[in-house]
């Protein structure tokens, strides 16, 4: 029993010290950098409690660094993977917009031609 309490311990101090590395990295941007991400500390916290994200025990500091780098990759693709399917609504909206008011314009065109044409025929009547 109380091996497992060590355990889940453990895991949970991982959890900490890579939370830690995060909040280091990001407070440690320069002027000449740029943050790696949008990740902050909840949605990292909520990966982090998720039980696919559970972690090693022991990891290596490379090991830590690529795993949280991977997480931030992933989280950002999802981010941008949304924006184009907003783009792409936005855009879908814009050119059905365009494409109605085209008929529309092009009926009120037919009925005005239209009329013309019956004008030109009662002129050349009288």
């Amino acid at each position: 029993m109380s091996n497992s309490n060590t355990k889940i311990q453990s895991q949970t101090d991982m959890k900490q010290k890579l939370l830690n590395i995060l909040s280091e990295k990001n407070s440690k941007v320069t002027s000449q950098q740029k943050p790696c991400s949008s990740l902050d500390y909840y949605s990292l916290q909520r990966k982090l409690s998720q039980r696919s994200h559970k972690l090693p025990v022991e990891m290596t500091k490379f090991e830590r660094e690529r795993w949280l780098f991977e997480m931030m990759n992933t989280q950002d693709l999802a981010q941008q993977e949304q924006e184009l399917k907003e783009i792409y609504v936005r855009t879908t909206k814009l050119i059905t917009r365009y494409r109605n008011k085209e008929i529309k314009w092009n009926k009120k065109k037919e009925a005005l031609q239209n009329e013309i044409d019956l004008l030109r025929s009662l002129l050349e009547q009288s």
